[in-house]
């Protein structure tokens, strides 16, 4: 064999040992990005789990579940990984849960009708959560868009009552008026005589 054969054996080794050592960094890039996929599922099994235990609303913030979030191990998995970090998850999965809140309210709304339950000024959270509560269908709802459906209800209520007053108020007015004009026309009529 020649200096020329001999050389071109050990090109072609050369290249297929950069080919296989490409091959082995494509499949480390793969594992690493299927292991950041894991972690993400993971976290975001976390957040379902805190979700279904109650602790985890549309209503939730960060600060607020931090340190239960922190001590577990799925969040530590997530840190220093690039793409989405756990903060991030968390305000997506909030928002998911918000974006529910006017098919959720439409059910509750159902439900509060198939009751007959109205909602007045005095209705309390618990007595409206448990109306709710009783029906099947609150069980696939956000606890959170529950006190936002109670809140916007009650709220809906109470404008509604300062504008009844206002009306009435302001009828009262007229005809204190109108009585007034009365009076008035009266006095100037007795005088003309």
């Amino acid at each position: 064999m020649d200096k020329e054969d001999a050389l071109i054996v050990f090109e072609e080794h050369i290249r297929q040992l950069e080919q296989e050592e490409e091959e082995e960094k494509e499949r480390e890039r793969k594992r690493t990005k299927r292991q950041q996929r894991k972690n993400r599922e993971a976290f975001i099994e976390l957040l379902t789990e805190l979700h279904e235990q109650g602790k985890l609303t549309s209503m939730s913030l960060w600060v607020e579940l931090y340190s239960v979030i922190s001590a577990d191990p799925r969040f530590g998995c997530m840190l220093g990984q690039p793409g989405s970090t756990p903060l991030d998850l968390f305000k997506f999965f909030v928002e998911e849960l918000k974006a529910r809140f006017h098919d959720e309210k439409k059910i509750i709304k159902e439900i509060l009708k198939a009751k007959s339950f109205v909602v007045e000024i005095s209705t309390s959270f618990e007595d409206f959560a448990t109306v709710i509560s009783e029906d099947k269908r609150s069980a696939t709802l956000d606890a959170g868009n529950v006190k936002l459906t109670y809140n916007s209800v009650s709220k809906y209520q109470l404008n509604y009552q300062w504008h009844k007053k206002q009306d009435e108020n302001d009828l009262e007015t007229s005809r204190e008026r109108i009585e007034f004009t009365h009076f008035k026309l009266m006095l100037l009529l007795d005088y003309s005589i």
